[in-house]
Formats: C-alpha cells, structure tokens, sequence
C-alpha cells in the first residue's frame, strides 16, 4: 500500500496540475487533478532531470494512496509525505504505506488545502471551510473563531 510505481500509461495525457512542490532531498511533486502525485527525481549535483517517464514515479489510488485529487504536501523529519486531498482529508504517504486522516480521525473538514509543519513538528491543516487543525501527539485540535483564527478557509 503506498507503493510508488514507474509504471505511467501516458503521461502526456496529464494537463492539469494542482500544486508544485519541491521535497527535503530535492524531488518535484506534481499533484494532479485526478491522477494522484507524480515524483520527478532531480539529481543533486546537477539539479537536472532528464523527464523521463521511466524516472517519474505515480502514486494515486490504484497504488493505495487515498485519494486521486492532492491539492498540497510537505514532508516531516521523518520523510514522511503529508498530503492534503479534496475531499478524503490528511494522507500519511512513506515507502511502506499511507493512512488517511478524515473525519472518523477526528479532522472535521476533508478538503485540506494546505499543510505547513510547525518548528514544533505539529502538522498544520488549512481547510476549505473548516478553520485549521493542529496534528500532534497523534491528535488534531480544531482552531477556528475560539482560538482567534477569523477565517473558515485557511491557505498558507
């Protein structure tokens, strides 16, 4: 579950990008929308990459990532992948598995339209409706109007 795949059928079909993103080590990430994450590698010491579909790696829901429409990412001091979705909440996306947070997780709002990580290592969620949901010590607490937070849509 969570398993990258180099196997894309066309990517030359894709159009339509949500969010670009660059990671700790360098790698590009394109959420699409409907067809999941791409990952394009960029070689270190050249910051170069050849954008070949063989080196581009997919992620979407035929390989276990909970939801095909990411909007936002950031990674953790554990290369852990958190991604913000349309409507299936936070994902958790490693190279052994992804877990989804949504509402039964105790984050409210689904749509997670940004995810900024605190110095504290807390995982930020700005949500389309729903205020921002503080991740920590395996729990979300809900900021909105009690905590000063003015706004129900929250981008970073």
């Amino acid at each position: 579950m969570g398993k990258w795949t180099s196997r894309i059928s066309d990517i030359n079909g894709i159009y339509r990008f949500n969010n670009i993103q660059k990671d700790d080590e360098g790698n590009i990430y394109l959420a699409t929308d409907g067809f999941g994450y791409l990952k394009v590698p960029i070689d270190k010491n050249t910051n170069e990459n050849d954008f070949d579909s063989k080196t581009i790696s997919w992620l979407s829901n035929g390989q276990g990532f909970f939801g095909n429409n990411p909007l936002c990412f950031k990674q953790d001091k554990f290369q852990n992948l958190w991604v913000g979705t349309l409507n299936d909440g936070l994902v958790v996306v490693n190279n052994k598995s992804s877990l989804s947070y949504n509402q039964k997780s105790g984050l409210d709002e689904e749509k997670v339209i940004s995810v900024f990580k605190s110095s504290d290592s807390s995982i930020w969620s700005g949500t389309y409706g729903g205020g921002a949901f503080k991740f920590k010590n395996k729990k979300f607490t809900r900021c909105f109007w009690e905590q000063g937070i003015s706004e129900s849509i929250i981008k970073v």
